[in-house]
């Protein structure tokens, strides 16, 4: 039998040569959507490919605020955008109103939102401006569109899409659906009001991966200690994490148990004290900040003496 041999050069062709090159872009990887449109918004192609890709991920993300978090190599492998390309996409993004970023130091890691309503703000004043008429037109036209496919649609077709609506927006996940029943006090309500306050404050708002991750340290910690460290953050000024305070005192540590004053049990017993006898049993289970609660104590034994 005659050996026939064939070069890899020919091996190649007899596997690629009959392809057309559309059907190249088969083997390669997934495609991203580029809108034409976008660029007119953002005055810019590169930032107009960023817009794009972060409108798909904030549409399938799972976070209620619409938040996504993307790598700076993740941005390239996606848009094939070095470094700095990114960095100035970015920066024409953010002067727009509408993209925001947030770096969340616990894990180093930036995420990104395209803000739904200035988002609607600023394409709205772009279909409105001079060349808004051929806006309303495509939009007229998309329209008559989709009325013409939707006689065309079938009851299978149908039933799939009243699966695919969009589910009403939930209620955001505050840090007490993190945390024990111990922490629904006022004084840890109050100390954490202060700490959302303040991460605003320093342009570093919480997302809802940054209070999930905080809450683990706080059940770690308790209530009185993570008052104390929330206090530290915002006494700080600059900080935007919470630590553990180097200077908390408590009962189980060795510090000398305050004792319940003659009389306190039985203020929790009477109606003036029975509202804060299931969060403070003990005198010495009142944290600092509760002064209240010795006032109204204090004003009870006057009124009996």
């Amino acid at each position: 039998m005659k050996t026939i041999y064939r070069s890899p050069e020919s091996l190649r062709h007899q596997q690629f040569g009959d392809l057309a090159p559309s059907q190249f872009l088969a083997l390669f990887s997934r495609p991203i959507s580029y809108h034409r449109k976008l660029v007119d918004v953002t005055g810019s192609v590169t930032s107009a490919i960023m817009l794009g890709q972060a409108i798909f991920w904030s549409d399938i993300t799972a976070d209620p605020e619409k938040w996504f978090y993307k790598s700076q190599e993740e941005w390239k492998k996606e848009t094939g955008m070095n470094r700095a390309e990114q960095e100035g996409a970015r920066k024409i993004l953010r002067s727009l109103g509408f993209w925001e970023e947030n770096y969340e130091r616990l894990t180093h890691r930036l995420w990104f939102r395209v803000n739904p309503e200035k988002f609607q703000e600023v394409v709205g004043a772009l279909l409105n401006s001079s060349n808004g008429e051929c806006g309303k037109q495509a939009m007229a036209n998309q329209d008559n569109q989709q009325s013409s496919n939707s006689a065309e649609i079938t009851t299978e077709t149908t039933k799939e899409l009243l699966v695919l609506e969009k589910e009403p927006s939930k209620k955001p996940a505050t840090i007490l659906d993190h945390l024990t029943p111990q922490f629904d006090t006022p004084e840890f309500k109050e100390a954490w009001e202060g700490f959302v306050e303040h991460r605003k404050k320093v342009k570093a708002p919480l997302t809802s991966r940054a209070i999930l991750l905080l809450s683990k340290d706080l059940r770690q910690w308790g209530c009185q200690k993570s008052i104390a460290s929330i206090d530290q953050t915002v006494k700080n000024g600059k900080w935007t994490g919470l630590f553990e305070p180097k200077d908390f005192a408590h009962p189980m540590n060795g510090s000398k148990t305050p004792q319940s004053p003659a009389g306190y049990p039985d203020f929790l017993a009477s109606p003036e004290g029975q509202q804060y006898a299931a969060q403070y049993p003990r005198w010495e289970s009142i944290p600092a900040g509760c002064d209240f609660v010795k006032r109204d104590f204090h004003n009870w034994m006057k009124s009996k003496a």
